[in-house]
């Protein structure tokens, strides 16, 4: 063999190198990209469900803050005779606002595709804090609860399911239930996010 055979057998052998070497490097680049892009997707969704994690949790606390309230608002209004129905109805629309966001905060936490250990502690923080406001609602102004009852029959519907959690009959006992609720949603949350 020449020189000039040499030559280009060593020509021919160090392309076929480069261009396996090139071959490998571009498939090694897509796995890393793909992983990479699986990566951040995961990390993502991650962050979108502690959002709605945390946007449930405020939207509960608003809630059982607002429960509180309404009750200590009214008991004053009582005690001190200035019983108004206007600025009951008022309340207790504004305490229903509060509930409406703790409705939108548990359909956005459902959206997030949460797990279901997840969604069930988030259940049990709304029914127990659902039927506290139901209570305060039904002792306060039971005149607006048949109201919404008569107007709206899904409405009686749901109260009657929200019925089932057994609630102390005490509004401090009660809210320390809801606590204890929010606590053990927050524990399964954050178990989900790791």
């Amino acid at each position: 063999m020449d020189a000039g055979s040499v030559a280009i057998v060593g020509a021919v052998a160090a392309l076929l190198g480069a261009a396996i070497g090139a071959g490998g490097a571009i498939a090694a680049a897509t796995v890393a990209g793909r992983t990479q892009i699986r990566g951040q997707h995961a990390q993502w969704q991650r962050e979108t469900r502690r959002d709605a994690y945390i946007e449930f949790v405020h939207a509960s606390r608003t809630l059982l803050d607002a429960v509180m309230q309404f009750h200590g608002n009214q008991e004053a209004a009582l005690a001190d005779g200035s019983q108004d129905q206007t600025d009951r109805r008022s309340a207790t629309l504004a305490l229903f606002g509060d509930y409406d966001e703790c409705v939108r905060a548990l359909g956005l936490l459902e959206l997030e595709r949460s797990s279901p250990a997840v969604r069930t502690a988030a259940w049990h923080v709304f029914t127990v804090l659902a039927r506290m406001a139901r209570r305060q609602a039904e002792y306060w102004d039971p005149d607006w609860v048949d109201d919404m009852a008569n107007s709206m029959p899904s409405y009686r519907h749901t109260w009657n399911e929200l019925r089932t959690p057994r609630l102390p009959g005490d509004l401090f006992d009660q809210s320390l239930l809801a606590q204890e609720k929010i606590n053990n949603f927050l524990e399964t949350a954050r178990a989900d996010l790791a």
